[in-house]
């Protein structure tokens, strides 16, 4: 394990129990001395579908040149490290509800090649752009926001936003100048939503606009651009484009094959182009005796070669209404297919559509069948968990609150669900959004050390509410900050006030490290042998675990104890030293050198 270890034989206290996983930066260990005693049915008919590519990749040229000269004029050269990127700056779970179609083209010359050797990109591509699927999710706003601390140098608003075709049109951008040269471009903004000008300073989180399909566009996207001395960069790394990353915590690619949207249709999708165009879905079918034909689309990320599918309909009591099955011969990163199904839906209850692919279900999709057309009504969206994107959350970072478990099932109804995003920084409201997203970001102005955050979430349809999830956190600091707000060195194991307390010690409880403290009290009698740091807080600073020995040879994983924060040896002991081990966050870089990125096209 790296790290640098540091043994301290005196009792002190220890945060808390705190299980989160960091980056390994200073591990430090403390002994503590205390002694103590102690059957398939065939189908009633099928309708060939269609299908398609979302947001067709090879739009030409999907920037609008005279809106596209050089900020380089407008920002200062770069004269040493840039910033690093805390979060995409796009509301959305990466890879559900918001979809990487191209990166930047790596290749010289008129082939393309994407930063991972792959084709997720077009020749010439200068930016990276993650779509939404359909218009009535722009309607019901993807918030975008700025990457970083900032200023406004440019910003246009006006122009159409539901763009699908190519003809030189004008965008609606923002352009912000960072540090030594560093630009970043935001293009096809949703009409009316810009909400910076000129010469304003922005902050990391804070919300610029909403996501459209203005300009030479083939769909609702973001194109989030990285300029540095005016060339364009590629903020991922790997095989095409070596070096460092942009991002701090670098998204990952995803290869694995998933649906991204599944829905059922009441009516025809005959004359349906596919998205973005939406389609009225429904969870609910009346009871008939004779067939009726339901209709339902989905969208299919990562199709392999040779991709073969099924769609098994299930009855109430589980049994086989109908079965169908398909394959594709050619590959696709991402597509649409609609199917239509003739069934006899004879039997009220919970009936379900079983998707499956290469052989596994991704999908178990619900509907309802009602007795008479009066007994559809509304139902509220399914109950959603969310987190902290990244946990814990530092001062330096840009809070994220995201849906915990991506899914397609949203809403047993099939409907849009919106969110209802409120945040607050001790107790005080600083945002309360509803967009169409999975997520939103808080502008990290608004937090600090030792401040609470809190994010309340409540799904909603248009007529309906689900439960509202809420996660809270307490704003960390890494040690290198600490120490230098302290002005001590960054050295776990300075100590110097000379008590029994290091500084890291100090770091993870947040104590002076020039003042002394006293040694906690210990419990001798316990039995079995038991240990309790006894001090007020329990701030999430640090990785922190207990062991123990009785010959300070042999070490076991304490045990903790859930009704207290005691840690005690499973068994009574004649003696026990208790160990602890503290690990805390270590932030990735917050900067790099543009030597170590460089052009978008070598």
């Amino acid at each position: 394990m790296p790290g640098i270890w540091l043994s301290v034989y005196s009792p002190v206290p220890f945060p808390g129990k705190v299980w989160n996983r960091f980056r390994q930066r200073f591990i430090l260990t403390v002994p503590v001395a205390l002694f103590a005693a102690g059957a398939i049915v065939p189908s009633h008919g099928e309708a060939d579908g269609g299908f398609g590519d979302v947001h067709d990749s090879n739009c030409p040229g999907c920037v609008n040149q005279a809106q596209h000269l050089p900020a380089l004029a407008r920002s200062a050269r770069a004269g040493g490290e840039i910033a690093t990127y805390p979060f995409f700056p796009q509301a959305g779970v990466l890879w559900g509800d918001l979809f990487f179609s191209n990166f930047t083209d790596r290749q010289a010359g008129t082939a393309a090649v994407d930063f991972n050797g792959g084709s997720a990109t077009y020749d010439g591509h200068r930016g990276i752009d993650s779509n939404i699927l359909t218009w009535d999710q722009q309607d019901a706003g993807i918030p975008v926001f700025a990457a970083l601390d900032g200023m406004v140098i440019d910003a246009h608003d006006g122009e159409a936003d539901r763009n699908t075709s190519w003809e030189g049109q004008p965008s609606n951008y923002v352009v912000i100048s960072h540090s030594n040269g560093h630009v970043t471009r935001y293009l096809h903004l949703k009409k009316d939503s810009v909400s910076v000008a000129t010469g304003e300073t922005v902050s990391a989180g804070q919300q610029i606009a909403l996501t459209g399909s203005s300009g030479i566009s083939t769909g609702p996207h973001l194109h989030f651009q990285t300029e540095i001395d005016g060339a364009a960069i590629e903020p991922f790394t790997g095989p095409q484009r070596t070096g460092k990353s942009m991002w701090q915590f670098q998204p990952d690619i995803v290869t694995a094959t998933y649906v991204r949207e599944f829905t059922l249709v009441p009516t025809s999708l005959a004359g349906w182009t596919g998205p973005p165009e939406p389609t009225t879905n429904t969870g609910t079918f009346v009871r008939s005796d004779t067939d009726q034909t339901i209709f339902l689309w989905w969208h299919l990320i990562n199709r392999p070669a040779n991709t073969t599918y099924t769609l098994t309909t299930r009855r109430p009591n589980g049994s086989i209404a109908s079965f169908t099955s398909g394959s594709f011969e050619a590959p696709s990163r991402t597509g649409w297919i609609w199917r239509a199904r003739s069934l006899l839906l004879d039997e009220i209850g919970t009936w379900h559509v079983d998707l499956a692919v290469n052989d596994e279900v991704l999908v178990h999709a619900p509907f309802r069948v009602v007795s008479t057309a009066g007994d559809t009504v509304n139902r509220p969206p399914n109950p959603a968990a969310f987190r902290f994107r990244k946990f814990p959350i530092t001062a330096d970072d840009v809070p994220v609150c995201e849906v915990a478990t991506f899914t397609v099932l949203d809403d047993p109804d099939y409907d849009l669900v919106r969110y209802r995003y409120v945040w607050k920084v001790n107790g005080i409201t600083q945002r309360d959004v509803t967009t169409g997203a999975k997520s939103d970001a808080l502008a990290r102005t608004w937090i600090a050390r030792g401040a609470t955050v809190r994010c309340e979430v409540t799904p909603m349809d248009s007529d309906s509410a689900a439960p509202t999830s809420i996660v809270e956190t307490i704003v960390t600091e890494t040690f290198p900050n600490w120490a230098s707000r302290n002005h001590q060195p960054d050295d776990p194991a300075a100590n110097p006030d000379n008590d029994t307390f290091p500084n890291l010690i100090e770091y993870v409880l947040d104590r002076s490290p020039v003042e002394p403290d006293a040694a906690p009290a210990v419990n001798y009698a316990a039995t079995p042998a038991r240990w309790n740091p006894s001090f007020p807080t329990r701030p999430p600073w640090a990785n922190v675990w207990v062991d123990y020995s009785t010959d300070l040879h042999a070490w076991q994983p304490a045990i903790d104890d859930p009704s207290s924060d005691d840690w005690l040896t499973p068994t009574p002991a004649v003696r026990a030293f208790f160990r602890v081990t503290a690990q805390p966050l270590e932030e990735p870089p917050l900067t790099v050198d543009p030597s170590f990125v460089g052009p978008a096209t070598p």
